[in-house]
């Protein structure tokens, strides 16, 4: 898995192949910026750059933006909210993780129950993603990290025999890290 994440998905050549994304993103925020501007008032920077980076990552790894905005449906609102939890769940004190065998107060604070739900749920909306790329047929020249992964799958190369849930597993480390 390190080997492909160094060779393939990682790469200088395969990062700079995103400068257009990173290019199209930072205008459209500056635009975005541009057209609220009233002199008078403060710039909140953290959502815009909290927006900003959410969909420069999704468009590199997914091929498109999920976030909250216009058009992007249910799903972008869904994975906006999955990573607020999950950012909530990484600041959040485990008891078990710390002292082992009074592990049982994160089932008693709801804690295992919290992880468990968003878990399934990064799961769910990983399990949609990978079916509509596999669905669709872009004869796009640029792959998107997702893409990379399902040739690799596809073709068997590397010497890994990768199943789904090894896609979703990178997809979901690569968003925890």
């Amino acid at each position: 898995m390190r080997s492909i994440c160094v060779m393939q998905l990682l790469s200088a050549k395969r990062v700079k192949s995103f400068r257009m994304y990173r290019e199209e993103e930072t205008a459209e925020l500056i635009k975005k910026r541009a057209q609220s501007c009233t002199c008078s008032s403060p710039i909140d920077l953290s959502e815009l750059l909290v927006s900003l980076t959410r969909n420069l990552i999704c468009r590199a790894a997914f091929g498109r933006k999920y976030g909250e905005g216009e058009g992007e449906g249910e799903s972008g609102r869904t994975f906006k909210k999955l990573l607020e939890e999950l950012g909530e769940m990484l600041g959040a004190f485990s008891v078990g993780d710390f002292i082992p065998w009074l592990g049982w107060l994160d089932q008693v604070s709801g804690l295992d129950a919290k992880v468990e739900r968003v878990f399934n749920e990064f799961d769910h909306f990983f399990s949609a993603v990978i079916d509509d790329h596999m669905a669709r047929q872009d004869d796009d020249d640029h792959m998107d990290l997702l893409d990379i992964l399902l040739q690799i799958q596809k073709d068997g190369s590397n010497g890994v025999c990768m199943v789904k849930e090894h896609i979703k597993a990178i997809l979901l480390v690569s968003r925890v890290s």
